[in-house]
Parts: structure tokens; C-alpha cells; sequence
């Protein structure tokens, strides 16, 4: 797996984007399914395996988004992704934020004693992750914390509560994006809440004062 993923974004004219930058309460999510409805067939991502279009990103965080709710996540609750720089790291992320919820980071690389320390403190429920590190995260998180990898995924989704799409009407800019532990006065970890308002204006800003357009590339 490459140790980074390229992210392509199309289309960078200022008119085209305005609408999420005129604090109309939009969010990451609206700004995403934006992009996979004006460029569906263009490439999302790309790692040493293989490209994903934002069509497949959008079929694939879709059904992940699913998965998380049948779990029975609520709006606004956090889910724990355990994964290494991938395409998997992207459909989690998008599969989190379609489901309503916050994503909470959980590096891989990180010491065991931190991850095991933010899943407890966050109190996540539900953790995403890879197949090869499904092992490893039993021996860090509480035996009632659900584990999911893209394998568990169903190919279509057939359950009857609330579906993610449905969620995803009710995002607003105030409701969390991702929360990051930074390590505190205390020395311990402490978690810092990002709401999508924010993450947006970030990620438009950025896109806006380095002159990101359609043959660029952003490594992650």
C-alpha cells in the first residue's frame, strides 16, 4: 500500500463553489455529493493498486454509511477509524460523514497506549477498519466496541432503519465533522471537536488561495 494517496479535485472556477463558501450552513457532505453528481467519472484517488472514480467513492461510502447506521449510531456521535493511508481510508471517511456521524483519527502508527486511551476517552462505539488490522485493534478496544472492515459491508442495502441518505438531509454547518486529540496541558490526549462549518470554510480557503484546479494533486 502506498504511503500516500493522491486526491484529485475538479473544476476550481470561484462561481462553481460559491455556495459553500457564503455560510449558507452547507456541509463536507454536501460539497462531496456535489462533486460526484458534476464529475462522476473522474478519479477521486490513486494509490499504487488502482484509481476510484467519485462515482465508485460514492457507491462505496454509500453502503459503508448504511452499515454504520443499522449499528444504531446517532447524529453527531463519533466513529473511530483505524486504518492506514489507502483508498479504504477514504471510503471510511466519507462513510462516517454520510452516517451523520464525526470521525475521530486513529493512526495505526500511534503508540498503543494513545489509541487505547482515545478510543476509551471518545467512547466510540464503532471503529472502522482494515482486515489486517482487525486483530491488532481487538487487543486495544473494549470487547463491546464494534469493529467493521469493507468486508462486512452488504452489497445492497436492504435494512429498514433510517437510511444514511436520510441523515444526510438533516447536516447542518453546526454538527461535528471530526475530532483530533492533541496532547493537552495535562499531558494526556485531549479531544478538539471540528464541526463541518469549519472543515468546509478550511477546505474551500485552501482550494481558493492556492489555486487548486483539475490537473492538480494533493498528497494525503
Amino acid at each position: 500500500v502506498a504511503d500516500t494517496i493522491t486526491v484529485g479535485k475538479q473544476k476550481s472556477d470561484k462561481e462553481k463553489y460559491k455556495k459553500f463558501s457564503d455560510g449558507s450552513g452547507l456541509t463536507l457532505v454536501d460539497l462531496f455529493l456535489y462533486q460526484c453528481s458534476e464529475s462522476p467519472k473522474a478519479i477521486a484517488a490513486i494509490e499504487e493498486e488502482g484509481v476510484l472514480t467519485f462515482s465508485e467513492l460514492d457507491e462505496k461510502s454509500k453502503l459503508l454509511s448504511d452499515e454504520f447506521v443499522s449499528f444504531g449510531v446517532r447524529v453527531n456521535e463519533c466513529i473511530g477509524i483505524y486504518v492506514e493511508p489507502s483508498m479504504d481510508m477514504m471510503i471510511g471517511t466519507w462513510g462516517i460523514l454520510r452516517a451523520g456521524c464525526a470521525y475521530l483519527p486513529l493512526a495505526p502508527e500511534y503508540p498503543d497506549e494513545r489509541v487505547r486511551y482515545m478510543i476509551e476517552d471518545s467512547k466510540v462505539k464503532v471503529i472502522f477498519t482494515q482486515v489486517h488490522l482487525v486483530k491488532k485493534l481487538k487487543e486495544l478496544a473494549l470487547s463491546d466496541v464494534i469493529i467493521v472492515t469493507l468486508n462486512d459491508v452488504k452489497l445492497k442495502s436492504n435494512f429498514e432503519a433510517e437510511s444514511a441518505k436520510a441523515r444526510t438531509k438533516r447536516l447542518v454547518g453546526s454538527c461535528l465533522a471530526y475530532v483530533i486529540y492533541t496532547s493537552g496541558s495535562s499531558g494526556r490526549p485531549k479531544g478538539v471537536v471540528i464541526d463541518h462549518r469549519g472543515a468546509l470554510n478550511t477546505v474551500v480557503d485552501v482550494n481558493s488561495r492556492f489555486l487548486v484546479g483539475p490537473n492538480d494533486k494533493v498528497l494525503a
